[in-house]
């Protein structure tokens, strides 16, 4: 078992994590905290100017969490073409 297999298993696990945090931050579920686009929806009936700015934060929430999906299957794909698998870590 190699260190180097070891450290990208640990990666991958915590970028998945920090990826799934992205997503739920997008979706922006009622009463979890996050601002994403549930809530921007809600807020559209009580205040545009709050809800615009939501908005926008849930725009950037999506691109993130877009761009980390893209960067784990590109990175999983560099893992891959090393030779390296789950099983050696």
């Amino acid at each position: 078992r190699s260190d180097s297999s070891f450290n990208f298993f640990v990666f991958f696990f915590v970028f998945f994590a920090q990826n799934v945090i992205y997503v739920l931050q997008a979706i922006g579920i009622p009463n979890w905290g996050f601002s994403g686009w549930i809530l921007s929806l809600i807020a559209l009936r009580e205040n545009t100017a709050v809800a615009v700015m939501m908005i926008l934060v849930s725009l950037f929430f999506t691109a993130v969490a877009v761009l980390g999906i893209i960067m784990l299957k590109k990175i999983h794909s560099l893992y891959r073409r090393t030779g390296a698998s789950f099983q050696k870590a």
